[in-house]
């Protein structure tokens, strides 16, 4: 695999293979009410799937990361974990980035989550769904990296 020393894959990570692409998963995503990735991001139609189960993971690791109830949901649970003022998962420290952080975590839940946690969108495409699955992770891989700072510090 490109990238990855002597061709393997970094540890934990999952290979996608859509349509003679070859994607990669880097945080364990298990992907409800399908048996891998693949069956969703491999569908002819009904992307919005991928895009709402992206989200759903992705709320999930943040509301873990934090130890937030399950009470706290989407937007506001954003707020709470990057808000630049008291949110314990800090991504920069300067303040304005901080905000930054914040907003594309927000906007993910604000735009796609209740988009189509609410609503059946018919116009993603398969790239589309393959785009933001590597934006997700990317955004996994930011939480993850505050998750272990916290953990070796002692305040998680």
């Amino acid at each position: 695999m490109r990238g990855s020393p002597g061709g393997r894959l970094p540890r934990g990570a999952q290979p996608l293979r859509i349509g003679g692409r070859v994607l990669v998963w880097s945080h364990p995503c298990p992907l409800r009410f399908v048996a891998s990735p693949e069956d969703l991001l491999a569908a002819d139609t009904h992307h919005d799937r991928v895009i709402r189960e992206a989200c759903v993971i992705l709320e999930d690791r943040v509301r873990k990361t934090l130890g937030a109830g399950k009470d706290v949901l989407g937007v506001s649970l954003m707020e709470q974990a990057f808000s630049p003022k008291k949110g314990p998962l800090r991504l920069s420290e300067h303040e304005k980035e901080q905000v930054g952080a914040m907003q594309i975590y927000r906007g993910v839940m604000a735009f796609f989550r209740n988009a189509a946690g609410h609503n059946l969108v018919e116009s993603y495409t398969q790239e589309d769904a393959l785009r933001f699955v590597v934006f997700v992770d990317l955004l996994l891989g930011m939480v993850g990296k505050v998750a272990e700072q916290r953990r070796d510090d002692g305040g998680a």
